[in-house]
């Protein structure tokens, strides 16, 4: 059984639903308090496996890391990268290991929040299915090679018609998906070592049936979510949060992205602006699942500004579908 210390500080936003976490948090020890001076009491004198704080609090978040370098931790708040790396000592890459951004009156933030944890809990990382409400709308998609991007983007568009999406939602999901395909058929591939693939991005071609992907499509009222999952499992927590700093702290412009072969700087750049948050679950050697979140209800005008959830999972076990068989 893992423990769980939730800490809603009193300075900060009351964004944590204590009753709904202790529900959503089954299977756990769930420790819930409001003081930061009551969570590093706990976090010294017991073994905790997950905090999470509702406020980038430096010394909470370092002395968890110190405790325990397996112990992960959430933040919870409605801040952006810029304003939680400065108030993290520009140590969020180190500290931080999931951001939920919160978003005003938004059901899927706490639909997220509660997913974060149970997967936690649980070590059953994979599917876009966990974080959609009841009634929800899905499809998939072989993607087999080069001929898939074209195929693949008419199939994008009468998804989104379908779920009678906006011309902008549809608009970023192809965007999106065509980033998503990109590192399927070419990226991923060199990252796991397929040396023949590189230097082949003009050329068309049918990936070996060990080596294809899949695309997945879901939707509920509230948000679009696209995923990608190949069977190489190589992409590395390292270079995911590189890149997502550089990006949204603005930091190191004239090397912003890595547009060699076999990085996916550049897609990692596209997809963050025109997504609320990006979701990378990986079992190292076996699969990776890269999943965006489009939100369906977010006024236009505060796009561009907003906070952008950030998660990186690891499975270092059989998933529940494998184990099964």
């Amino acid at each position: 059984m893992i423990t769980i210390l939730a800490v809603e500080v009193r300075e900060a936003s009351p964004v944590l639903d204590q009753n709904r976490l202790m529900v959503g948090c089954f299977g756990s020890e769930f420790i819930f308090v409001q003081s930061t001076e009551e969570a590093l009491h706990i976090l010294n004198t017991r073994t905790i496996d997950v905090l999470l704080v509702n406020s980038p609090i430096y010394s909470l978040y370092r002395c968890a890391k110190d405790k325990s370098k397996g112990l992960k931790t959430i933040l919870y708040s409605n801040i952006t990268m810029e304003e939680y790396a400065a108030e993290l000592d520009g140590e969020q890459t180190e500290l931080l290991d999931h951001f939920v951004f919160c978003r005003n009156d938004n059901r899927f933030s706490q639909l997220e929040l509660l997913t974060t944890l149970q997967k936690l809990i649980r070590s059953d990382i994979f599917g876009l299915e966990k974080y959609l409400e009841a009634g929800y709308a899905m499809e998939s998609f072989p993607i087999v090679g080069t001929a898939s991007r074209d195929i693949l983007a008419l199939e994008v568009e009468n998804f989104c018609r379908k779920a009678y999406l906006s011309a902008n939602a549809t608009r970023r999901a192809k965007a999106i998906v065509e980033e998503l395909l990109m590192n399927a058929i070419y990226d991923a591939p060199v990252a796991a070592g397929l040396t023949a693939y590189e230097d082949k991005r003009s050329d068309s071609f049918t990936l070996e049936v060990n080596e294809q992907s899949v695309l997945k499509l879901g939707c509920d009222s509230e948000v679009l979510l696209i995923s990608v999952r190949d069977p190489f499992g190589a992409f590395k927590r390292e270079k995911f949060y590189e890149y997502a700093s550089k990006i949204l702290l603005r930091t190191d412009n004239e090397r912003l992205v890595d547009t060699k072969s076999g990085g996916a700087g550049l897609g990692i750049f596209k997809m963050l602006y025109d997504s609320q948050g990006l979701i990378v679950n990986i079992w190292p050697g076996t699969a990776t699942e890269v999943l965006a979140i489009i939100e369906l209800n977010t006024k236009s005008q505060s796009f561009s500004k907003a906070g952008r959830s950030l998660h990186y999972f690891m499975q270092t076990t059989p998933p529940i579908e494998v184990a099964i068989k």
